[in-house]
């Protein structure tokens, strides 16, 4: 954000970063599509869902890899605890993306049924939505929000639906061995 590194919001440096961040996002929507649009309209179900409910396992599950990661960098040996980290890190950074695509997908489908009244395509849909929060991303504070709310219900809905897969954390048959 502009404000955050001493630069007005209106700046060419900060409007060319949201620019390029905003490539960046459209260009992974894309190829998530191509690669695995049904998986992720799965996880867009469970965000049109449940979105409160998305939120707040999103909130608990961020905390808890914050938690995981300061428990890893301070407890463990740097031998094993820098691998485990990085496996922390990155397992938070694809919960994120495939969960904003979701997003995406989920907060264009909701506009345009209030706009037109026909269906129209999953594609046209997330770049919908993409693009309301990307032109969100330019005003000042209320993008930054915006955008950490639908981080924060991205993440809820790729842990929720298992990254669409829909499949229980644990089976049944894992259930009772334990017992």
């Amino acid at each position: 954000e502009g404000p955050a590194i001493g630069l007005p919001a209106t700046s060419r440096v900060v409007v060319a970063g949201k620019l390029a961040l905003a490539a960046a996002w459209l260009f992974l929507l894309l190829v998530l599509f191509a690669t695995s649009g049904r998986a992720l309209l799965a996880t867009s179900e469970e965000i049109r869902r449940q979105p409160f409910r998305q939120f707040a396992v999103g909130l608990v599950g961020v905390l808890s890899l914050t938690l995981t990661a300061l428990l890893l960098s301070t407890v463990a040996a740097a031998l094993v605890g820098l691998p485990l980290l990085g496996l922390v890190v990155i397992l938070a950074l694809l919960l994120k993306l495939w969960g904003m695509v979701a997003v995406f997908h989920a907060l264009g489908s909701y506009l345009l049924a209030r706009a037109r009244r026909r269906r129209v395509l999953a594609l046209h849909a997330a770049v919908a939505g993409f693009a309301f929060l990307a032109l969100l991303k330019f005003v000042p504070y209320l993008g930054l929000w915006a955008w950490t709310v639908a981080s924060f219900v991205a993440v809820g809905a790729a842990l929720s639906s298992k990254f669409g897969r829909r499949e229980p954390w644990f089976s049944e048959q894992s259930a009772t061995s334990f017992a």
